[in-house]
C-alpha cells in the first residue's frame, strides 16, 4: 500500500506539472488521501515491530541444545 500511495502521489504532481490548465484540487485531494495511507500503514508496522521487539526482548532464554 505504502509504495502504490506514494506512486499515486507522484503520478498526480507529474500530471499536474504537465498539464498546467488541470484543476489542481482534484490531486491535491487524492494526495493529501494517499498520504494518510501511507501515514497509517507506517504506523501500523511500527507496532507490528515494537510488539515483536518486545516479545523477543521478554522470551525466556532458550537453550537449543
Amino acid at each position: 500500500a505504502i509504495v502504490q500511495c506514494a506512486d499515486g502521489i507522484a503520478t498526480a504532481l507529474s500530471e499536474l506539472v504537465a498539464h498546467e490548465n488541470l484543476d489542481p484540487t482534484a490531486s491535491i485531494k487524492e494526495s493529501i488521501l494517499a498520504a494518510e495511507t501511507i501515514q497509517l500503514c507506517a504506523q501500523h508496522q511500527k507496532s507490528i515491530v515494537d510488539e515483536y521487539v518486545w516479545n523477543i526482548q521478554f522470551l525466556p532464554q532458550c537453550s537449543l541444545y
